[in-house]
């Protein structure tokens, strides 16, 4: 395919935004071992959990889960039950995987979250020569902060995310180490959540649903404003990493995003195995048009 010129925005941005919107007449998808929310919902019941392990349990979860399964409920059950005790042990909810705990991991944008590719799925860029801390549990666990707000931005029927990674450069620290240990835990705890990984700067690799050096605006997997211009990517955004501007912001839009799904949840019930399409597009229609964050945007990059 012939290479497609982009037009960058001369005002540079700073901030990620909202997700698009549901695209008219979008299907919902299809649910199969619909009983099991019910059996977990029943299991439950009779153990602590928490408000936000009850949340998490949607039944687009537990959907997960069991396909990751391979249909087989038990193994489903037990796999759901070892990651509702790693999430605990790792300390979900608690200072330990706050922002203000992993804040000085995202001060060199090594991680950052940005647009979304055409499936709706929300970008992380990962440049790993941008690591500046040397010590592998604090980069492991902002890999997994990220992942879960990035979850927080996900539109009705989303529920993969996009990596945009850049290899361009070597990694100062962590490596082939962190890769392996963040590739259990992304099996083992976030089955069915990597919707696709674009790579660039990389001489080898080649796997199902990873697109190496591609032309991401020319093969039509990230529309130009919802890419950023620099390093290779050749998007039509000219995007400027600037920790104390983007850090609040982001977890601002994430933080606003989670309180107004978690009030809808509660209004429906507070149960395990409540539907996400259900819960988002009810939750839409709470949504400011336009978020702190869409407010800095040029107009030609607002959603």
């Amino acid at each position: 395919m012939a290479a497609v010129m982009v037009e960058s925005s001369t005002t540079p941005t700073r901030v990620p935004h909202s997700p698009p919107s549901l695209p008219t007449g979008a299907p919902r998808p299809s649910s199969a071992y619909a009983n099991l929310s019910t059996n977990e919902q029943a299991k439950h019941d009779r153990l602590p959990l928490d408000d936000a392990e009850k949340f998490w349990l949607s039944e687009e979860c537990i959907q997960r889960f069991v396909r990751a399964s391979k249909g087989i409920e038990g193994t489903a059950k037990t796999r759901l039950e070892a990651t509702l005790r790693w999430r605990r042990e790792y300390g979900f909810g608690t200072q330990a995987m706050s922002a203000e705990a992993l804040a000085r991991e995202g001060e060199t944008g090594k991680i950052m979250i940005f647009g979304y590719d055409h499936a709706r799925r929300p970008g992380i860029y990962l440049w790993p020569s941008r690591e500046n801390t040397e010590e592998p549990d604090g980069q492991i666990r902002f890999v997994c902060f990220m992942m879960e707000t990035a979850f927080t931005l996900f539109g009705p029927g989303v529920e993969t995310v996009a990596l945009f990674v850049n290899y361009a450069d070597k990694a100062k620290h962590g490596g082939i180490g962190n890769a392996k240990t963040f590739l259990q835990i992304l099996q083992a705890h976030y089955p069915e959540r990597l919707g696709a990984a674009y790579i660039v700067q990389i001489p080898f690799f080649t796997r199902t649903k990873m697109h190496i050096n591609p032309n991401m605006v020319a093969d039509e997997l990230v529309a130009a404003d919802e890419l950023m211009t620099m390093a290779h990517w050749g998007g039509g955004v000219n995007f400027e990493y600037d920790h104390a501007v983007y850090w609040p912001e982001l977890m601002k839009l994430s933080h606003d995003r989670r309180e107004i799904e978690f009030a809808e949840w509660s209004a429906m019930g507070s149960k395990i195995g409540t539907s996400e399409w259900d819960l988002k597009r009810r939750a839409y229609g709470n949504y400011a048009s336009t978020s702190s964050a869409e407010a800095l945007l040029p107009d030609t990059q607002k959603t």
